[in-house]
Order: structure tokens, then sequence, then C-alpha cells
């Protein structure tokens, strides 16, 4: 003869499968992500990040110093090929 389980262990069973369980993952996986989070940094990667972080910025030095070379180059090109030559304008003068 067949035992059956009695309903509130089912009932109870239902709800650990349904409730407990994905309540338990959920916090161990914010629990992985806070340790994660809050290991020591590797110091290879420290030294990549660096390597990469001063690279990045040497070219974007060199392109500003470019782009002002260039405007500044433009802006002498202008007034010498003005008509009109301003007289003691601050901002024009060499």
């Amino acid at each position: 003869m067949k035992k059956e389980i009695p309903y509130h262990k089912k009932i109870e069973q239902k709800y650990q499968k349904s409730v407990e369980i994905p309540a338990l993952a959920k916090k161990k996986k914010q629990l992985a992500d806070i340790r994660d989070f809050y290991k020591p940094i590797d110091k290879d990667d420290m030294e990549k990040h660096k390597k990469d972080y001063y690279s990045t910025k040497v070219t974007n030095e060199e392109k500003v110093k470019k782009n002002r070379e260039k405007d500044m180059k433009d802006l002498k090109d202008h007034r010498d090929n003005l008509h009109y030559k301003p007289n003691n304008d601050p901002e024009l003068i060499d």
C-alpha cells in the first residue's frame, strides 16, 4: 500500500521549491558579487591598465597639439590674407 504525503508537507515542499530556493540562490549570487568586488586588485591588471592609460593619454595630447598648431597656422594664414589689417588687436598679435 502506497503511503500518501500529507497535504501540509506538499504545500511546504512547493513553497520551498518556488520561493525559498530561488531566494537563496539570489542571495548567494549577491554575496559572490560582493566578494568579487572587494577582492584585491591583480598587480598585472593594474600595470596593463597603467600602460593603456598612458598610451591613450600620449595619443590624445599629440592630437591636441596637432590641432592647436593647425588652428594657429590657419589663423596666421587668415590674418596674412586680410585686406584690411587690424591695428593693435591683442588677440591677433603674434
